[in-house]
Order: structure tokens, then sequence, then C-alpha cells
């Protein structure tokens, strides 16, 4: 497997803390499918953690994603035709290199998604000055997506 990126030193360190490696691979995994999925542009090292008891301290889980807020081209007046074109955060700008840094995609199963882009149109405000198209595309980009990662899953990339 690949080594020396910084997904794996947080891997790696996440290991250190008591964490074991295979749960951490997945949950990185999810984050940066997740994060994929939504075009989310601000994934920090800031926001993605560990749980703890507050009374001993010791690690109890792997927090759920936060922080979520800058996804879905939220940020941008047009959005653009390529669904692919926003930068991804915090392993790789890249969100094509970032997506190979997922080592655990056995959980992946694009069949519960088929709705998702669907969901997202109906879910955008239609009535904005920029209307209907925007909602559109950005659907159309989330379904993109998630299609061209069900083609890396099955390829087993």
């Amino acid at each position: 497997p690949r080594r020396g990126t910084e997904y794996d030193w947080y891997v790696d360190c996440y290991a250190r803390l008591g964490v074991d490696p295979k749960v951490a691979e997945e949950a990185f995994s999810k984050m940066v499918i997740c994060d994929a999925i939504m075009a989310n542009t601000d994934r920090h090292l800031n926001n993605f953690g560990l749980i703890r008891d507050v009374n001993s301290l010791e690690i109890v889980g792997i927090a759920p994603l936060w922080d979520n807020g800058n996804s879905l081209f939220c940020d941008v007046v047009e959005v653009p035709e390529d669904p692919w074109a926003f930068r991804s955060r915090p392993f790789y700008l890249d969100p094509h290199i970032q997506v190979g840094y997922a080592n655990r995609l056995d959980w992946f199963d694009p069949t519960r998604l088929t709705a998702f882009a669907e969901l997202v149109a109906q879910t955008l405000p239609a009535k904005t000055p920029l209307g209907r198209t925007r909602n559109e595309l950005i659907a159309n980009g989330v379904r993109e997506r998630i299609k061209n990662l069900s083609t890396l899953v099955r390829e087993g990339k």
C-alpha cells in the first residue's frame, strides 16, 4: 500500500492513540468519499477528530463528520459544468488524487445513493436569483461524482 502521505500519517496517529487502523482507514475513506460526492472544499484539519470520554479522556470512537457547510458549490455564483472542478482538502487539493487515498471502500454501496442527487436538487432553494439551472447543475455534479466513484470501486481502484 501507499505510504508517506498526510492521509497515512493521520491513520498512523489514530493507531498510536489506540484506534484500530482498519477503523481509522474506513473513517478516513468515508470522509474523503463523502467530501468528494458533496464537493466539500473546507475539510481542514480542525474539523474531523475523535470522541473522548469526558471523565477518563479515553478515546471511545471516531467523531461523525461535521462542518460540511462549504459543499455543493455554495460559495460560487456559477456552478462549473465539470463536476470535479473544485479543490478538495485536507490531504490533497485535487479531488481525484484525494479519492485515491481511500484504501477501504468495501463499505461503499452506490445503490444506497440512487436518489441522493434528486434529494439535493429538491432540498436546495428553487426560488433564488440563479434559479433551477443552478440546482440542476449541482444535482448533475453529485450524480456524476457518484457514478465516477462507483466505477472506481467496481474496478477496484
